[in-house]
């Protein structure tokens, strides 16, 4: 056996074969912030499925906020502290657009990006953080002037929080084939950091839309930026993007997990965010138990006193279809695995 199939083996052996129910649980499981989790989770202030919860539907407190410094889309950097947690932690807080959908902010694909993790990695594995909607009143920031209420007969912003990963930087490179091939850790964090890009169809592959890790000497990539994804005729054709599959192998374990998939366990992408409006204006996340139109057609759903977000149907079938084309394609040869 030679050096590269010995380390690859090493990688498989070290990040499990096995493969847990992939269909995702319907809304965020708190999880306990324990000295143990935070050291599995050392990138993340808050580990991510306790995050959703936090930043769903915890007590924070907006502490300061400042512009975010990148993009068109009115992003801001917020401090926060939340009930039941010692540390305040950091988010970004991007406001949604008027109809809730656009070119270069779209909030439905963003929160899609982070959910569809579920279908392939562990939490402790994932690389988009954790992002949520959640509706604002303008009171609640330091600066409520800036902030301003986003459907009519509203009392709040609605946004999305995305949590601000820590001991990050931007990388020399995003994928180093050399390391690729001679470092087992590398190697397996950039699949999974790959093969999300590809069923998302990540489109905008700017140098800032990716982070690595400090700690670990670059181990682990992380996507930051994913609202040109999931399609689309408008995107940044000007740079590499990462809708491409170019790691030198992909994992045995995630094409298992892949093959294991029927289209049904992609139907949970149709709603990633759901609110009803209350009485005086605001509007509060619910389940995402179903879609108001059948059908699916459209990725922004507003009826009555309901808002629902998710993929539409068409983006849904190219998930599936670049799924089969992928699995299609390690059959043939065209991807070695490890």
């Amino acid at each position: 056996m030679d050096a590269i199939a010995l380390t690859w083996l090493l990688v498989a052996v070290s990040g499990g074969c096995t493969s847990p129910t992939v269909t995702p649980p319907p809304g965020p499981a708190p999880v306990e912030t324990t000295r143990d989790a935070i050291a599995e989770f050392p990138n993340w202030p808050i580990p991510p499925l306790e995050a959703e919860r936090v930043l769903a539907e915890g007590d924070l407190t907006v502490l300061s906020e400042r512009y975010a410094g990148r993009g068109l889309t009115g992003a801001s950097r917020v401090e926060l502290r939340a009930a039941g947690h010692p540390e305040s932690f950091s988010a970004k807080w991007k406001p949604m657009p008027a109809g809730l959908d656009g070119i270069n902010n779209a909030p439905r694909k963003e929160l899609a990006a982070y959910q569809i993790q579920r279908i392939l990695l562990e939490p402790s594995d994932y690389v988009v953080p954790t992002s949520v909607a959640r509706c604002m009143p303008p009171e609640a920031f330091p600066v409520p002037g800036d902030h301003h209420s986003t459907l009519p007969g509203s009392s709040c912003e609605l946004g999305i929080f995305s949590l601000w990963l820590e001991d990050v930087t931007l990388p020399d490179t995003v994928l180093d084939e050399m390391r690729f091939r001679n470092d087992s850790v590398y190697a397996y964090h950039f699949s999974n950091f790959n093969l999300i890009t590809y069923l998302l169809k990540h489109q905008d592959g700017r140098y800032g839309n990716f982070l690595v890790s400090r700690s670990d000497g670059g181990q682990r990539l992380f996507s930051i930026d994913n609202g040109v994804a999931f399609g689309g005729i408008w995107y940044n054709w000007f740079v590499p993007n990462w809708k491409h599959l170019r790691a030198p192998a992909l994992r045995r374990a995630s094409i298992d997990r892949l093959r294991a998939l029927q289209p049904a366990d992609l139907a949970y992408l149709r709603t990633v965010a759901r609110f009803e409006r209350l009485p005086d204006g605001s509007w509060v996340p619910t389940e995402a138990v179903g879609v108001l139109a059948e059908d699916y057609q459209d990725g922004v759903r507003i009826e009555d006193d309901v808002v629902e977000l998710g993929l539409d149907e068409d983006e849904i079938d190219d998930i599936w279809e670049r799924i089969q084309d992928l699995i299609e394609d390690v059959d043939d040869g065209d991807h070695e695995l490890f």
